[in-house]
């Protein structure tokens, strides 16, 4: 990597070491700085990529150009998700673009929403709906996650934007106790969240992707 700070042109590279370990590291080069220059009002980042060897966390940064295409504006490496990584992950990003997005979207992950208000202090932090049912495979049995019929319906029910969130709560409710997942914290917290911001995380996604 400092090679390439040598031999590229514009090219940035931020790094942390703990006890002499890599704990944090970003990284954009020219084009992904001039991505960010032109299209970096709203930006995205996903923490849910291992790399194989060294089980690092692998971090890139999301933007949408005016051909409403993803463009890469940097990226990173963790050797953990707590806030304190993150924290330095963004004070890199920050360092390297010299400027805070407009707007953040991420998904529910509680040391992500406190990192971005760590370092982002003004801008606007919204959660993502597609990054948070990325998760969902995680959150739930194999055999219910290769059920057609509760994925169709989980699916309808979390995008369909027209729905008033007090209807949406009653089929939530009705979903979570036909498939026993009443108890379930991931899906308690998800219901608050929707129910708090629901508006915001559904017509948000629709307007970045």
């Amino acid at each position: 990597m400092n090679d390439r700070r040598v031999h590229y042109p514009n090219y940035s590279f931020e790094f942390n070491c703990q006890d002499d370990v890599l704990d944090c590291m970003f990284w954009a080069d020219e084009m992904e700085k001039a991505y960010y220059a032109e299209f970096g009002d709203v930006i995205s980042f996903d923490a849910t990529f291992r790399t194989n060897k060294y089980r690092m966390v692998f971090v890139p940064f999301t933007a949408i150009d005016h051909h409403k295409k993803s463009v890469t504006v940097g990226s990173g490496l963790l050797s953990n998700e707590s806030i304190e990584s993150y924290s330095l992950l963004l004070k890199a990003f920050l360092k390297t673009h010299g400027k805070e997005p407009t707007l953040v979207l991420t998904d529910q992950d509680v040391a992500i929403k406190q990192a971005v208000e760590n370092v982002f202090h003004n801008s606007k932090h919204q959660l993502c709906m597609w990054h948070i049912m990325k998760k969902l495979k995680k959150m739930i049995s194999d055999d219910l996650f290769t059920n057609t019929d509760f994925r169709k319906r989980f699916s309808k029910l979390v995008w369909d934007i027209n729905m008033k969130p007090d209807v949406f709560e009653v089929k939530w409710r009705f979903l979570m106790k036909e498939f026993n997942l009443e108890d379930t914290r991931w899906f308690k917290d998800m219901l608050t969240i929707v129910i708090h911001g629901y508006l915001d995380i559904l017509v948000i996604f629709q307007c970045v992707v």
